[in-house]
């Protein structure tokens, strides 16, 4: 029975502890009464913004380098015949 007891009291103990800074008993003086009581009291904070616009997007891309092939192609000749030479001259018939 005194296992339980202090054991119960030991946990009760330990939340208490841990909800403690969320039941806000020890206050910190002015900073947290000014943060409490709103943004007239505040100064003013200075912020970088920029002004967004819409614009024409132009798709082009301009690299240097060289290109290589994905796929080759290999010619060659069907005609298997030699050919004959013709002896003429030019501009005979």
């Amino acid at each position: 029975m005194k296992k339980t007891l202090i054991t119960v009291a030991i946990v009760a103990v330990i939340i208490f502890l841990l909800a403690l800074p969320k039941l806000n008993l020890f206050k910190k003086g002015d900073a947290a009464e000014k943060a409490m009581e709103g943004p007239e009291n505040s100064k003013a904070l200075m912020v970088d913004a920029l002004i967004l616009k819409s614009s024409r997007l132009d798709n082009k891309l301009n690299v240097t380098g060289s290109v290589l092939a994905n796929e080759s192609l290999e010619l060659k000749s069907e005609v298997s015949v030699k050919s004959p030479l013709f002896h003429s001259k030019k501009g005979s018939k």
